[in-house]
């Protein structure tokens, strides 16, 4: 049904004729997806099960293209991205391996929870150095980055879409930053240290879902209350 549904001369008439209606009912589905995904972050702010935001994030890998400007997709979830020895040891595994979808360009991502701390005790007055957590992502991704890039051209042959044998860019999403930056020294700290990061994009749980909210909100922007 569905096959003939798609080859159908009539259906094609009628999304002509009904193309304004059906362009208001993908954006209420739309909208319900967003809906769906911020209901389950309001009920696990403070799950810190990492396996749990991992598949959480692989069943809306489209959470993850909120924190850039162009679309991302997925490619490999706990993907291989190179290092071993003659041992067959010291292989790196990335969280999710994902690529810009317009060029190709390669993103590794590493997930960790919205509890992970972002900040160290203080170290002077009002300087707070990144948690052990925080830099250790940081270091753990860009070691990540490093092996991918050395293997790139082999292990990019394996891919379902091209890609694009150039550095790859890293994300680290982790912390909660309104429950933890709650001083203006500890935010300043914070943003001092993830500002000057080269090619590291560091962003917490609650961002990431707060850019979702503003995505769910621009679309529920129709009169007459129709979403």
């Amino acid at each position: 049904m569905l096959h003939w549904l798609a080859n159908s001369a009539a259906l094609s008439e009628f999304v002509g004729a009904k193309g304004d209606e059906i362009s208001v009912m993908n954006a209420m589905l739309g909208v319900a997806g967003l809906r769906a995904v911020l209901s389950l972050w309001a009920s696990n702010e403070t799950n810190d099960d990492e396996d749990f935001w991992q598949r959480t994030l692989a069943s809306h890998a489209f959470v993850l293209s909120q924190v850039f400007a162009y679309p991302i997709v997925i490619i490999e979830e706990k993907a291989y991205v190179g290092g071993k020895r003659l041992d067959n040891r010291h292989g790196g595994v990335a969280d999710f391996l994902g690529a810009v979808s317009s060029t190709g360009g390669l993103l590794i991502i590493e997930i960790k929870t919205p509890g992970c701390p972002l900040l160290a005790s203080e170290y002077r007055q009002d300087v707070f150095p990144p948690s052990d957590d925080l830099s250790g992502a940081v270091a753990q991704v860009l070691k990540y980055q490093e092996s991918l890039s050395t293997e790139l051209a082999s292990l990019a042959a394996g891919s379902p879409i091209p890609v694009l044998t150039v550095q790859p860019r890293c994300m680290v999403l982790m912390g909660h930053a309104a429950r933890e930056l709650t001083t203006d020294a500890k935010r300043r700290s914070f943003e001092r240290f993830r500002e000057r990061l080269s090619g590291v994009t560091v962003i917490t749980f609650d961002e990431l879902f707060g850019r979702v909210a503003q995505t769910e909100s621009l679309l529920t922007g129709f009169p007459d209350g129709v979403v």
